[in-house]
C-alpha cells in the first residue's frame, strides 16, 4: 500500500467568511486557501491507493494494470511519499513533492511552479526518468533517475540542481526549452546533454561521462556552459555546437574526448578558459564556423591543437598548447582569421 503524507501546514481560518462554497479553482487563486485543511491532512495520512481520490490524489487514468500504483497529484499542496511507486504525475500547480528517498520510476510534471525532490532512484532502471512538459518555474532537486534521464519539452525557467543520472540512455534533453538552469549534477549515459531549439539556458557545475554522444547543441543560441567537467572516450566529441550562435563555453574541463570542442556551421560563439586534454585527435575544430572568439584555452596532448576548415574571421588569442603535435591546421578556404599570443612552453604550469 502506498500512502502520501502531507507536510504539516498551519491552517489559517477566517471566522468571518465561510469558505464552504469556494471551489478548487478559486482556492488556487489565493496563497492561504491553497493550504490543506486539517480534514484533508488526516485523509491523506490514512488513505491507500484505493482511496486516493478522496484526498485529491488519484490513480492515473488510462494506465494499465501494471501501473496501478501511478499517482496523480491534482490539487496544490505539500506531499511526502511513504513508499516506492511506479509513477507520479503532477497536474496541479504549486505542488511540492518530497519523495523522501523513495524510488520512483517515472515522474511527469504538467503544471507550473512544482518542486520535486529526493527521488531515491528508479525501481526498474529501464524506462525511468523525470519529464517536465509545457511548464514554467519548476524545480527538480536532489534526485536520482534511470535510463530516460531528465527531459524538458517546451519548458521554460526551470531549475534542476544536484541530481544524478547514471548508466545507459539519455541523461539530459532539452527540446524547445528556454532559460532553464541545470546545476551541480552528475549526468552519465549514451547521450549526456542535448539541447535542440533551446535558448538562454545555463549549465554549470555538472559532470558528464559517456562512451558515445557527449554534449550537443543544435539550433540553440545564447546558452552558457560554465565550469563543467565533460569526460569522454576516443570516439566522442566533448562539446559539439551545430547551427547555433552566441553560446558561451567558459572554464570547462573537457577530458579524454577524441575531439575536445567542435563548432560546425556555428557563428559568433565564445570559448574562454577551457581546459581540453586527451592523447587523441583534435583539441578544437571549427568547420564552416565564422566570427567565433577563442581566448585562453589550454589544449594538451592532441595531434592537432586547433583546426580550421572553411572557417573565416575567427579570433584565436592566448591559446596554450602543451605537447601538441601540430599547433594549428588551417586550410586554404579559411580566411581573415586572427591568431596571436600563442603559448607553447608549458613547463611552468
Amino acid at each position: 500500500m502506498i500512502t502520501i503524507r502531507p507536510v504539516r501546514v498551519r491552517a489559517v481560518m477566517d471566522h468571518t467568511n465561510s469558505d464552504a462554497s469556494i471551489g478548487p479553482t478559486e482556492r488556487a487563486a489565493g496563497a492561504e486557501s491553497t493550504r490543506p485543511t486539517r480534514t484533508r491532512r488526516q485523509a491523506i495520512r490514512a488513505v491507500g491507493v484505493a482511496g486516493l481520490a478522496l484526498a485529491g490524489v488519484r490513480p492515473a487514468r488510462g494506465q494499465s494494470s501494471s501501473s496501478s500504483d501511478c499517482l496523480v497529484f491534482d490539487q496544490s499542496g505539500r506531499y511526502t511519499l511513504d513508499a516506492d511507486t511506479d509513477c507520479v504525475e503532477i497536474t496541479a500547480s504549486n505542488v511540492r513533492l518530497d519523495a523522501d528517498g523513495n524510488r520512483v520510476n517515472r515522474t511527469t510534471v504538467l503544471a507550473d511552479r512544482v518542486t520535486v525532490r529526493n527521488i531515491g532512484g528508479p525501481i526498474d532502471f529501464v524506462g525511468s526518468g523525470v519529464t517536465l512538459e509545457s511548464v514554467d518555474g519548476c524545480r527538480v532537486v536532489d534526485s536520482t533517475v534511470g535510463e530516460d534521464g531528465f527531459t524538458l519539452t517546451d519548458a521554460n525557467r526551470n531549475v534542476l540542481r544536484n541530481n544524478t543520472k547514471t548508466r545507459e540512455g539519455s541523461a539530459l534533453t532539452l527540446e524547445r526549452s528556454d532559460n532553464n538552469r541545470v546545476l551541480d549534477s552528475t549526468l552519465v549515459g549514451v547521450e549526456t546533454i542535448t539541447l535542440r531549439d533551446s535558448n538562454g539556458n545555463t549549465l554549470s557545475g555538472n559532470e558528464t561521462d559517456t562512451e558515445d554522444e557527449n554534449v550537443l547543441l543544435v539550433n540553440s543560441n545564447r546558452n552558457r556552459l560554465v565550469d563543467n567537467t565533460i569526460n569522454g572516450e576516443v570516439s566522442t566529441t566533448g562539446v559539439t555546437v551545430r547551427d547555433s550562435e552566441r553560446n558561451e563555453l567558459q572554464d570547462n574541463d573537457v577530458l579524454g574526448n577524441g575531439v575536445g570542442i567542435e563548432l560546425s556551421d556555428a557563428d559568433r560563439n565564445s570559448l574562454r578558459g577551457n581546459r581540453i586534454e586527451a592523447d587523441e585527435q583534435t583539441g578544437i575544430a571549427l568547420t564552416s564556423a565564422d566570427r567565433n572568439t577563442l581566448v585562453r584555452n589550454r589544449i594538451t596532448d592532441y595531434e592537432v591543437g586547433v583546426q580550421l576548415t572553411d572557417a573565416d574571421r575567427n579570433r584565436i588569442v592566448r591559446t596554450r598548447l602543451c605537447d601538441v603535435g601540430e599547433e594549428f591546421r588551417i586550410d586554404a578556404d579559411s580566411t581573415d582569421n586572427v591568431v596571436r599570443n600563442t603559448v607553447t612552453d608549458c613547463s611552468a604550469d
